[in-house]
């Protein structure tokens, strides 16, 4: 009978024990899955048998399909060069965002399609971003902290019936 007392006595023991043992495990755990998470997210270089890498962007209604290898700095937007394509400096500016946080020369063909001019500098960058994150996949963290890597959503809301021509413009309220 004293032997049955004191396992028990013994369990209760060991189960004070493992408390703390399966908090240890579980906090080990967390830190094994967050390295396990992080060698997923481990990003490969993607590229074709050319050496280049493709990427699509998109803005608005705009979509730009870009390829991006080494070379000597020529980009190519719908068969003209970057400057006679986005004349203003606005639009070079946020089409070439990228750049700032990528090293190295590159050759870049892209078409664009769809919106207007601010719509496909905007896709042109997005895709862009992705190119270099496809090409070399060590920038991809400045890129991310930039905010290049997140597709920007906001698209024209479409216009309502009994609204003045626009989506929220309504008829002047009157009260008689």
């Amino acid at each position: 009978m004293n032997e049955n007392l004191s396992d028990t006595t013994n369990l209760d023991l060991s189960l004070n024990n493992t408390d703390e043992q399966v908090e240890d495990l579980n906090n080990e755990n967390k830190e094994v899955k967050k390295q396990n998470q992080i060698k997923s997210r481990e990003r490969l270089r993607i590229v074709d048998k050319f050496g280049r890498a493709y990427a699509t962007g998109r803005r608005k209604t705009s979509v730009s399909r870009l390829w991006l290898k080494e070379g000597t700095g020529k980009f190519i937007v719908n068969d003209k060069p970057l400057e006679s394509y986005f004349t203003r400096e606005t639009h070079r500016n946020e089409a070439l965002m990228a750049f700032r946080y990528a090293i190295g020369k590159f050759d870049i063909m892209s078409t664009v399609k769809g919106g207007g001019i601010s719509g496909q500098a905007g896709a042109f960058s997005m895709a862009l971003s992705r190119a270099i994150i496809n090409f070399n996949p060590e920038f991809y963290q400045d890129l991310r902290n930039a905010g290049l890597c997140t597709r920007d959503s906001r698209i024209k809301e479409r216009r309502k019936v009994g609204h003045r021509g626009k989506a929220r413009k309504k008829p002047q309220y009157s009260k008689r």
